[in-house]
């Protein structure tokens, strides 16, 4: 896995995050909606893997931007270019109930490795989207 470059943190500062649902799922999820308490979005998105750990990059987004992701308007680089707060963090491969985190960084985008980003252009596409319904309704209720 490659080398980052920011602020890192001894434990993953973001708290009482559930998961709303998968939107990518292939052998496992690949990118996840979760939010909080407070309400707020962050998307889950796995990365890279060694023999120990998934890396996940996981960022924040705010409603209308998550609405336009699904409806195939923006893609995830828009999503992850545009966002004001990406984390990377590693899950251990054998982690499945309580997730634990190590290797915690605050990464600014101009620092994320161009592979660890989306490609330009590409967007959802809304019938793949593993838990659409389930999403939807979530995001109605904020």
């Amino acid at each position: 896995m490659k080398k980052l470059k920011g602020i890192e943190y001894k434990e993953f500062p973001l708290k009482n995050l559930f998961k709303v649902g998968d939107m990518y799922y292939y052998d496992g999820p690949l990118t996840s909606l979760f939010s909080n308490t407070d309400r707020e979005l962050y998307i889950y998105h796995w990365i890279d893997c060694d023999k120990d750990y998934n890396r996940w990059m996981i960022y924040k987004v705010k409603l209308n931007q998550i609405i336009d992701y699904l409806n195939e308007k923006v893609s995830d680089y828009h999503l992850q270019t545009t966002s004001e707060c990406i984390y990377f963090v590693d899950i251990p491969t054998n982690c499945e109930l309580d997730i634990i985190y190590h290797n915690v960084k605050k990464v600014e985008v101009k620092d994320i490795p161009d592979d660890y980003l989306s490609e330009i252009g590409i967007l959802c596409e809304k019938k793949l989207v593993k838990d659409i319904e389930k999403i939807f309704d979530y995001l109605k209720k904020k």
